[in-house]
């Protein structure tokens, strides 16, 4: 006769599968309660489209960010013109926003760091189209109880 199948539940600590008769989590010490372990982790699709949309606003951002630099570039020196230095330092902060974007769209799609994924979906909101920001901003906040 087979032995019954013990149950268990996912720690919200590492992810680990533990036995529900665990107080504590023996891989990372979370302990086991309401607030360490959650009975029946279900994942969504929630973190991938936040990543996709940080991560399409990112590549926008670079375009943009090489754009307003190659611009910048194209009228430094010319006569009566002070915009050059400021289209090249505006460039510079797309690229910078958009590599965040990105950088914050990968840890969304793994589900690793949601302070980092969410700071990606905030300047995402800046770079790109704004309802790409916009939703990825929303599907990371709806994706909070996935990160660990």
């Amino acid at each position: 006769m087979a032995a019954p199948m013990e149950q268990s539940r996912v720690c919200m600590g590492c992810g680990r599968t533990i036995p529900t008769t665990y107080f504590a989590c023996p891989y990372c010490g979370r302990p086991a309660g309401a607030m360490g372990v959650q009975m029946g982790h279900k994942e969504t699709a929630y973190p991938i489209v936040a990543g996709v949309f940080e991560i399409l606003a990112g590549i926008i951002g670079l375009a943009e960010g090489a754009f307003t630099i190659m611009m910048g570039g194209a009228v430094v020196g010319l006569p009566y013109v002070d915009l050059g230095g400021i289209l090249l330092v505006c460039g510079a902060i797309f690229i910078v926003f958009g590599l965040i974007a990105l950088l914050g769209g990968i840890f969304a799609i793994q589900r690793k760091n949601y302070a980092l994924a969410l700071v990606g979906a905030i300047f995402s909101l800046f770079v790109g189209y704004l309802i790409f920001g916009i939703l990825a901003l929303i599907f990371v906040i709806l994706a909070k109880d996935e990160f660990h």
